[in-house]
């Protein structure tokens, strides 16, 4: 189900600690934990570069690498 939030709770959004502004969105379907990862641009916008299905409490170091690239590619782009 989709459904169309004001205020997103940060069990299903929020901004990774200790990383460019990078976010995580998490899904559940089932028993089946998901992650979308990716950047906020301009505010308003969310760009999701990778996701993956989420089997440990931690974020892998090279999810974080790949979003950082795209992240940078994006943005070098200009508007």
């Amino acid at each position: 189900m989709i459904e169309e939030m004001e205020d997103v709770s940060t069990k299903f959004y929020k901004k990774l600690s200790n990383c460019d502004d990078i976010i995580e969105i998490r899904a559940q379907i089932g028993k089946n934990n998901f992650r979308l990862l990716g950047f906020e641009n301009k505010g308003t916008l969310v760009i999701l570069t990778n996701g993956f299905k989420k089997k440990d409490q931690k974020i892998l170091k090279s999810e974080i690498t790949l979003v950082e690239k795209r992240k940078k590619e994006y943005l070098s782009r200009g508007d």
